[in-house]
Formats: C-alpha cells, sequence, structure tokens
C-alpha cells in the first residue's frame, strides 16, 4: 500500500506478503528497508492489518497537527 499526502510527501510502503521472514531477505533485515512488512497466510490486506496501519497513520497525523498548529 502506497500512501501520499497534499504535499507530496510518502509515508513508509506497506507490504504484504506471505512469509514473515521470506527467502529472499536471507541476509537482510527487514526493518533496515524502510518499508513495514507485514505477513499473513495469504499475503492479503486484512481488517486487522488496516486497523493497525490507519491507528498507526493517525498518530503520525496528530503529532504533525501539533507541530502546525502550537
Amino acid at each position: 500500500m502506497l500512501c501520499v499526502n497534499m504535499e507530496g510527501d510518502f509515508e513508509t510502503l506497506f507490504l504484504i506478503g506471505k512469509a514473515l521472514k521470506p527467502l529472499c531477505f536471507k541476509n537482510i533485515i527487514v526493518n533496515d528497508l524502510g518499508v513495514t512488512w507485514k505477513a499473513n497466510r495469504k499475503a492479503w490486506m486484512t481488517q486487522e492489518l488496516m486497523k493497525e496501519w490507519l491507528s498507526n497513520f493517525d498518530r503520525k497525523m496528530q503529532g504533525k497537527s501539533k507541530k502546525h498548529y502550537s
């Protein structure tokens, strides 16, 4: 999933795969890729994943709005 605000700032890319640690990431630390990686059996966006993403996004926006209006 890709999210961009009106200013053109990108949020962290949200990727969903079938494995928590895919074989192609064998020697790579997923957290160092600059993406949010989640996994489930079918690699689908689930209600739980969307809620988690929206909750994190909302926290970021709350922090940004305080900076602009303080």
